[in-house]
C-alpha cells in the first residue's frame, strides 16, 4: 500500500461520497457500527472494480469505477486482450450507490477466514464446491480512508475473490458478504445488459 498514491489525490471531507460535498454517515446492513469513509475524486484512481471471469470461456467481463465517477466496462479474452471496452459517467448518486453497496454488506473488512467459518456452520449439502462450472468473482475496493465506529480511520485497499457467487448467496443468505458480491455482480450484468452485449 503506498500512501503517497492516495495523499496525491483530491481528498473530500465527506463520508461516503464521490465528490465534493458532505454526507450522512453509512449505517451498514448487519447493524456493527456506523462506518465512514472517504474515496477519491482522481479521474484516474480506481475506487471500485467489480470482474467475473468465466472457466469455461476465459473471458473476464469487468467495470470499474473511477473517481470522477466514470465507469468503463470491459470484456476481455483468454490473451487478456481487449475484446470490447465502453464508458459511462454516473451521477453523484449512482456513484456513491456504488461504493455503498459494497461498505454496507461489509466487504472492504472481508475476512476470508470468518467467511469461511460461518459457511462452515451453515453447510449444507448443495454447497459450491460441487459447482463445476461457475464464474470466478473478483471485487477491488480502494479508499484513501475508512472507519468504523470506534477504530483508527486507514487507508484501504482490499481484493476479494470468490468462485460460484450466485450459489454461495443462495445457499448461505445469512452471510451478508455473499449477498453483496451477488448484488455487484447483479448491477455488472445490469450495466453490461444495457450495452446490448452478449452476456456470455
Amino acid at each position: 500500500m503506498r500512501t503517497s498514491r492516495f495523499l496525491r489525490g483530491l481528498l473530500v471531507a465527506f463520508v461516503g461520497v464521490l465528490a465534493g460535498r458532505a454526507a450522512m454517515p453509512l449505517e451498514p446492513a448487519s447493524n456493527q457500527g456506523t462506518v465512514e469513509f472517504v474515496a477519491s475524486t482522481d479521474a484516474h484512481r480506481a475506487v471500485l472494480f467489480v470482474a467475473v471471469m468465466s472457466p469455461q470461456t476465459g473471458v473476464n467481463r469487468s467495470m470499474t469505477l473511477y473517481g470522477d465517477g466514470r465507469l468503463v466496462l470491459a470484456e476481455l479474452g483468454t490473451s487478456r486482450k481487449v475484446i470490447r471496452e465502453r464508458e459511462f459517467q454516473l451521477t453523484l448518486e449512482e456513484s456513491r450507490d456504488l461504493v455503498e453497496l459494497a461498505i454496507d454488506h461489509r466487504l472492504a473488512e472481508y475476512d476470508e477466514t470468518d467467511v469461511r467459518a460461518r459457511e462452515l456452520r451453515g453447510k449444507t449439502t448443495t454447497g459450491a464446491e460441487g459447482v463445476l462450472d461457475a464464474t470466478t468473482t473478483i471485487l477491488r475496493i480502494a479508499l484513501d480512508s475508512y472507519s468504523r465506529e470506534g477504530h483508527v480511520a486507514e487507508n484501504l485497499e482490499k481484493e476479494i475473490q470468490v468462485y460460484a457467487v450466485k450459489q454461495a448467496a443462495r445457499n448461505f443468505p445469512d452471510i451478508i458478504e455473499f449477498q453483496g458480491l451477488k448484488a455487484l455482480q447483479d448491477r455488472l450484468y445490469q450495466y453490461w445488459r444495457s450495452t446490448g452485449w452478449p452476456l456470455w
